[in-house]
C-alpha cells in the first residue's frame, strides 16, 4: 500500500488495516492496523503462521536486514499441481516447525523493524547488480519518499550514453514546474548520508505519476528512458598541469572527451572500476601518491587535483611530475622514442 494511499484513508475512516500474502499461503499471513504518521509495515503474523526471513546464503537474516519472506504455518498450500519442479523451487522446509512442515518463499523482500513488525521492501528479482554490488532498487525508493517534497518514487538500471547508470523516477509534491530542476538537482545531496555512494542514483527525473500495471503495480517497462545529453566540450578549461593531467586521466578511463573538471564521477557513471582505471593512469603519471579512496572522495577533476596537492603537502613535486608528462606527450614520436632510448642506455 502506498504511503501516500494509506495517509489518505487514514484521513476518511476510523480504521485502516493492511493485509500482507500470496496466494500459496491462503490470502493472507499477516496483518497491521495503520495509525497516523507510521509508516506502511506488513505487522504481525496471524495465528497458527511462521514467517521468517533468508538471506542470499540461505540463512536467517539477522535484525534489521533484508531478506527474501518466507511463510510457513497451516496455511501453506500443499504445492503446484503437476508441477513437482516448480513446488521443488517454491517450497523448503519450515525453520521455525518440526515434523517436515513446509514454508513459502515468496520472493518478496523484507525487513524486521525496531517494533518487531514486517516491513515489505518489494521484489527479489528487482535486484539490481551495478560494478558487483548487488542493490535492492526498494532501499532507495525508501530513502526518497522519506525526503520532504517526495510523494513517490521508482529507482533501476539504464545503459547509454556511456556506463550503466542508476535513474530515480520521483513524483514530487508541492513543486510546480520551474522548480522542479532545482528540486531534482538536491536529490542526490538529500541522499548522501542516507545511502552508500554507488546506491545514490546519477540521475533523477520527474514524474506527474508512476507508470502502474492494471493490477496496480509499479509498470517498469513505462518508465521513460533519461535523455542522455550529446557530447559536448567541456565549458572550463583546466588551470595548470595537474588538472589537466588527472583530466587526462578522467577522460581516457570513462572513454569520453566532454568530461569537465566539475562534473561529478558518480553522476557521470562512475564506479571502482573507472576509478581504478583513473588510479593507475595517474599512478604512472605521479608515482603513486594518488590513494585510490581519494577518487570517490574528491569526486570530481577540480576536487582531486587539490587534493593530491592537499595530501602531498606540497604542490611543487605534483607539478612538476604532471609538466613533465605533458612535455613528453607534446613530443614527436621519433622524439620520444629518442628519450626512452636514453633512458635505457
Amino acid at each position: 500500500m502506498p504511503q501516500a494511499l494509506c495517509d489518505d484513508l487514514l484521513a476518511r475512516f476510523a480504521a485502516l488495516w493492511n493485509l500482507y500474502g500470496p496466494t500459496e499461503t491462503t490470502i493472507w499471513s499477516a496483518v497491521q492496523r495503520q495509525q497516523r504518521g507510521q509508516a506502511v509495515g506488513a505487522g504481525s503474523a496471524v495465528a497458527n503462521t511462521t514467517i521468517f526471513l533468508l538471506d542470499r546464503h540461505g540463512q536467517l537474516a539477522p535484525d534489521g536486514a533484508i531478506g527474501e519472506i518466507c511463510i510457513g504455518g497451516d496455511g501453506v498450500m500443499r504445492g503446484y499441481l503437476d508441477r513437482p519442479e516448480l513446488s521443488a523451487a517454491a517450497f523448503l522446509p519450515d525453520l521455525l516447525r518440526q515434523h517436515g512442515a513446509l514454508a513459502y518463499r515468496t520472493g518478496d523482500l523484507g525487513t524486521w523493524r525496531a517494533d518487531g513488525t514486517l516491513a515489505v521492501m518489494g521484489r527479489r528479482d528487482r535486484q539490481l547488480k551495478l560494478d558487483g554490488f548487488r542493490i535492492e532498487p526498494g532501499d532507495i525508493e525508501a530513502a526518497l519518499r522519506a525526503l520532504d517534497g517526495v510523494a513517490d518514487a521508482a529507482v533501476t538500471l539504464h545503459a547509454g550514453g556511456g556506463a550503466p547508470l542508476l535513474v530515480g523516477y520521483v513524483v514530487l509534491a508541492g513543486v510546480d514546474a520551474d522548480g522542479q530542476p532545482q528540486a531534482l538537482q538536491r536529490l542526490a545531496g538529500q541522499l548522501s548520508g542516507k545511502l552508500p555512494r554507488y546506491m545514490i542514483p546519477g540521475r533523477f527525473m520527474a514524474l506527474p505519476a508512476l507508470p502502474l500495471t492494471l493490477n496496480g503495480k509499479l509498470d517498469q517497462r513505462a518508465l521513460p528512458a533519461p535523455d542522455w545529453p550529446a557530447q559536448q566540450a567541456p565549458s572550463r578549461q583546466p588551470e595548470g598541469a595537474l588538472e589537466q593531467v588527472v583530466l587526462q586521466a578522467w577522460q581516457q578511463a570513462f572513454g569520453r572527451q566532454d568530461i569537465g573538471l566539475d562534473d561529478d564521477f558518480f553522476a557521470i557513471g562512475g564506479h571502482s572500476f573507472i576509478a581504478t582505471r583513473i588510479h593507475a593512469q595517474l599512478a604512472r603519471v605521479l608515482r603513486g601518491k594518488v590513494p585510490l579512496s581519494q577518487i570517490f572522495e574528491a569526486s570530481t577533476v577540480a576536487r582531486l587535483a587539490a587534493a593530491i596537492v592537499a595530501h602531498e603537502g606540497a604542490a611543487g613535486e605534483a607539478m612538476r611530475l604532471a609538466q613533465a608528462t605533458l612535455a613528453v606527450q607534446a613530443m614527436t614520436p621519433e622524439a620520444r622514442a629518442a628519450l626512452r632510448a636514453r633512458a635505457q642506455r
